[in-house]
């Protein structure tokens, strides 16, 4: 995003003709599709993560022995599927066509990335829902579960606790993509546009990618507790404590040593007294 942006940046800036902000569309496009393709990848993760909590539901007797196979897959198939819905997209495109600025969305491509908008809605309503779903279920399993083994009545916890850390990261990723999809996908579809600077400008107006981004942090902060922990314990680990403080840290340390040392000690003298005595009687 930032080179792409950059590249517009310094084209708008540096031109001593307007004929000059006129280019191939060739030279636009590897500066939208490297900022495209992590977008898309994005977007398409809530798919990748309730294919793998339903994988995780329907094999929790064994899905604790399971390898790192079904996360390999889910990666390749989450890029797999982001580049062929790009080629889908800039197929039988006109690379020689003249563009002033760089965007995927072009005359030629409305509609088939309109078409791509509307997938990915269908995709995160789908993925909004299977979560909820899959926590109903999962809760009313572990009620129905009386003569399970430890290792399934484990495996049935795991998955409500994990996806209850994960809807809020759904929730998230929803509300700061569904909607610009849906805008955008509206637009694309039901309108053609004839001015050039219309597409760029709704697609700008509709990038919350710098949302989702600031956003995701904080709600991964608020919902897991062993990052709050481990940001205080980093942030005091190096702060300056008063002197008798530290000091009767110490003290308490070492009267906690002395005193196990000496009940150890006691312990065994106990223990050789105890064998004089059984020798000597003998």
């Amino acid at each position: 995003m930032v080179i792409g942006h950059g590249f517009d940046f310094i084209r708008f800036h540096v031109y001593s003709d307007p004929c000059q902000l006129v280019i191939p569309y060739r030279i636009c496009v590897p500066f939208r599709i490297i900022p495209m393709s992590p977008t898309s990848a994005t977007i398409l993760s809530p798919c990748t993560m309730v294919i793998e909590r339903c994988w995780s539901t329907y094999r929790y007797r064994t899905y604790e022995k399971s390898s790192a196979t079904l996360g390999v897959s889910l990666i390749i198939f989450q890029w797999t599927t982001t580049l062929l819905l790009n080629s889908a997209i800039l197929f039988d495109v006109d690379w020689d066509g003249p563009v002033t600025y760089c965007a995927i969305a072009s005359i030629n491509t409305t509609q088939r990335t309109g078409l791509t908008m509307a997938l990915f809605i269908v995709i995160e309503v789908i993925a909004f829902s299977c979560f909820y779903g899959l926590l109903l279920y999962n809760k009313r399993r572990k009620t129905q579960l009386i003569t399970a083994t430890l290792t399934e009545k484990y495996q049935i916890d795991e998955n409500i606790r994990a996806i209850k850390l994960m809807i809020p990261m759904i929730l998230t990723h929803t509300v700061c993509f569904l909607p610009p999809l849906c805008l955008f996908a509206v637009y694309l579809i039901d309108s053609k546009p004839s001015n050039p600077l219309t597409v760029p400008t709704f697609e700008e107006l509709t990038n919350w990618t710098p949302i989702y981004c600031a956003s995701l942090p904080l709600v991964l902060f608020w919902r897991h507790r062993a990052l709050r922990i481990n940001l205080l314990s980093i942030l005091t680990r190096n702060s300056v404590r008063p002197l008798n403080s530290v000091t009767s840290h110490r003290e308490t340390e070492q009267q906690l040593h002395f005193t196990a040392l000496n009940n150890s000690w006691a312990s065994a003298l106990e223990l050789n007294h105890a064998q004089r005595n059984a020798i000597a009687t003998s």
